[in-house]
C-alpha cells in the first residue's frame, strides 16, 4: 500500500542534527538519492539508511551534521523503471507479490514522474531545480527570468540557456571553463557578447 503522495523531502542543516526522516517507502536503499548543497552523497560513506521496505519510510543518518542554514539536505526517491519479478504460470494467485512488487512499484514510479513534471503552478513556466531532479515554478509567469547564474551545476560539455534581466544567455562548460554568449534584448542593434564571467 502506498499512502504517501510524495517522494521527496528537504531540510536545512543546523550543524547538530544527523537524522533526516523520509516519510515514503523505498524497497531498496539504492533508490534513495541524498544531496547536501546539491552534491550527491554516497551511502555508507556519507550516511546510513534505515527503514528500507517500510510503508512509513525511515531515516537518513548523516555521518557529519550539515551546517547551519547553509547546507540544504534533499532526500529523493528514484524508483528504477524495471520489473524483475517473475510470476508463476500456475498455482495460487500471489496477490501480496503483485500488490507490493508491481502495483506499489508502478505507483512509486508515477509519483517520481509527478515530482518532476507536476510541481509547477498551473499557467506558469517551469525550470529544473538546482540538482536537475524536479521542475519548479519559474520566477516569472511570462519568462524563465533568473536573478542568479544558473550555470553553476554544469559539468564539462554541458550547456544551458536562460533569461537574466534583459539578457538572453547561452552558457557552456568547455573543459571546465564556463563560457557565455548573450544578447541584450533591449538593444535595437544587439550583437552577441562573449564572456567567461556570468552576465
Amino acid at each position: 500500500m502506498i499512502s504517501i503522495i510524495t517522494n521527496r523531502i528537504a531540510y536545512s542543516g543546523d550543524a547538530v542534527n544527523l537524522d533526516f526522516p523520509y516519510p515514503f517507502r523505498v524497497d531498496d536503499k539504492a533508490w534513495l538519492l541524498v544531496y547536501v548543497n546539491n552534491v550527491l552523497l554516497i551511502e555508507g560513506t556519507d550516511y546510513t539508511v534505515s527503514g528500507v521496505g517500510l510503508d512509513a519510510g525511515g531515516t537518513i543518518s548523516a555521518l557529519v551534521a550539515p551546517g547551519i542554514g547553509v547546507d540544504n539536505v534533499i532526500v529523493l526517491r528514484e524508483t528504477p523503471i524495471t520489473q524483475l519479478t517473475t510470476l508463476p504460470s500456475a498455482g495460487v494467485f500471489p496477490s501480496a507479490t503483485i500488490e507490493r512488487l508491481i502495483a506499489d512499484k508502478l505507483c512509486m514510479m508515477i509519483q517520481d514522474i509527478h515530482t518532476i513534471l507536476g510541481t509547477a503552478a498551473a499557467g506558469k513556466l517551469v525550470k529544473w531545480d538546482a540538482i536537475a531532479k524536479a521542475l519548479v515554478t519559474a520566477n516569472s509567469a511570462i519568462s524563465d527570468l533568473e536573478t542568479t547564474d544558473v550555470s553553476s551545476g554544469l559539468t564539462a560539455s554541458q550547456g544551458i540557456t536562460y533569461f537574466k534581466g534583459s539578457k538572453f544567455v547561452i552558457a557552456f562548460n568547455h573543459a571546465g571553463t564556463k563560457k557565455y554568449r548573450y544578447l541584450d534584448l533591449t538593444s535595437v542593434a544587439a550583437t552577441w557578447v562573449y564572456t567567461t564571467v556570468a552576465p
